[in-house]
């Protein structure tokens, strides 16, 4: 009988036993809970915010809405730099309020943030030379001052805060594609016309490319992130595969003065061999929901 009641309880027995069993769980994790420390709590939001920070500059943001900017002088890519870059500032702000930022990554912030506030300051300057002419050139050469925006410092900055935390795939992915990776000196080739471009440019996407296929294998029996992956692959060929297109279009602005060459070339080669990204950052936001 007493075998019988243990393997069969009654109505009664049987909500104690759920009820038992909730009470043990809800201590078992507040325990846990517990064994988080404000310190490791700290740590967490900081590697979040500079992953947020990475992200808002990079791939589909604010320097790639920037250069675009520039190339097109559309409005709404310069709304979109803007909202971007002052999203990136209040990343930055949020990063200073953490206790466990050290001095050096603070001076990294500040220098990241002036050069932040470089681009910012150099969107007025390209809405009023497009706004006087239309010609790519004319606006390339009345920005030419505001557009020498030290990367290097910002670039520097980010590895600097980005140094000694284990990211993930898709995080590594989304730092190879972003601000000082492949889609920007994609295009800064197009802008400048600088060979240097067009090589560093290959070379992450060939480490875009390789971590992508890497998830793949990793990601086989998921059909939705595997799906994702394929989209961004297939976004990254294209951009790849049109760089030495591209090359040959730009040789005869390379060593051009003439601004119809110029803006024959750069604006061909930029309206030829554009690339849908859309694809790439709907993929993206499947990858970083799962990761």
């Amino acid at each position: 009988m007493a075998i019988g009641r243990m393997l069969f309880p009654d109505a009664t027995e049987a909500q104690g036993m759920r009820t038992r069993v909730l009470a043990g769980a809800l201590a078992l994790g507040v325990c846990l809970a517990a064994m988080i420390s404000p310190a490791q709590a700290a740590g967490q939001d900081k590697r979040a915010l500079v992953a947020a920070l990475v992200s808002e500059l990079g791939y589909g943001r604010a320097v790639h809405n920037f250069k675009d900017y520039v190339l097109r002088g559309d409005e709404a890519y310069r709304v979109k730099a803007r909202d971007y870059f002052l999203s990136a500032k209040e990343k930055i702000g949020a990063l200073r309020r953490l206790d466990d930022v050290t001095e050096v990554e603070r001076m990294a912030l500040d220098d990241l943030e002036s050069v932040i506030d470089s681009y910012i300051a150099a969107l007025p300057t390209i809405q009023r030379a497009y706004r006087q002419s239309r010609t790519l050139a004319r606006v390339l050469n009345a920005t030419a001052a505001q557009l020498e925006i030290d990367d290097q410092l910002a670039i520097e900055s980010i590895a600097l805060l980005r140094k000694g935390y284990n990211w993930s795939p898709v995080e590594k992915l989304v730092f190879a594609l972003g601000y000082g990776s492949a889609i920007y000196n994609f295009k800064n080739y197009l802008i400048v016309r600088d060979e240097k471009y067009r090589q560093w440019a290959d070379a992450w996407f060939e480490e875009a490319l390789q971590i992508v296929a890497s998830m793949k294998w990793r990601e086989r029996k998921n059909s939705r992130k595997l799906a994702a992956l394929k989209e961004v692959e297939s976004v990254l060929n294209a951009y790849r595969s049109a760089l030495p297109v591209m090359a040959r279009t730009l040789e005869p602005a390379r060593a051009s003065q003439s601004e119809v060459v110029i803006n024959v070339a750069v604006r061909g080669a930029d309206k030829a061999l554009k690339v849908e990204d859309m694809p790439a950052l709907e993929g993206l936001k499947v990858l970083l929901a799962g990761s």
